[in-house]
């Protein structure tokens, strides 16, 4: 399990976990699936959607999910490390609360992030 906030990799004792990206590149087809990014999502409580959404604007590429509800990001292969550090932007951007750095935020009207730690409200950069 991974830290959910990485400036806090070296604090054993760090409540907020997720589990790490699996992936397997399909190099048939020329994509990258993406193993349980359901997984990832609900340990972020996200839809994941958006974090889909998010992965396919900042790389470029279109991201797709078949009838077996398998997730694939189409047109070239992208490393584990890579799509970890473009996981670990999203939530830098639209998880960990601006004031206190906790992930217990939740996003009201898609364009403002409310914290329930500390009850900040913040503009979520899209």
């Amino acid at each position: 399990m991974l830290n959910i906030n990485e400036t806090q990799f070296n604090d054993n004792f760090y409540r907020y976990k997720m589990h790490p990206l699996k992936i397997t590149i399909c190099s048939r087809f020329n994509r990258t699936q993406l193993e349980n990014i359901d997984q990832i999502a609900k340990n972020l409580e996200r839809n994941p959607k958006t974090i889909l959404k998010y992965i396919s604007g900042k790389l470029g590429v279109k991201a797709t999910t078949d009838k077996l509800k398998r997730t694939f990001i189409s047109g070239t292969s992208y490393t584990n490390e890579e799509l970890q550090q473009v996981v670990y932007n999203f939530i830098n951007q639209q998880i960990l609360c601006k004031s206190c750095f906790n992930p217990e935020t939740e996003e009201k009207d898609k364009l403002v992030l409310y914290c329930r730690a500390c009850g900040e409200k913040s503009e979520i950069k899209k």
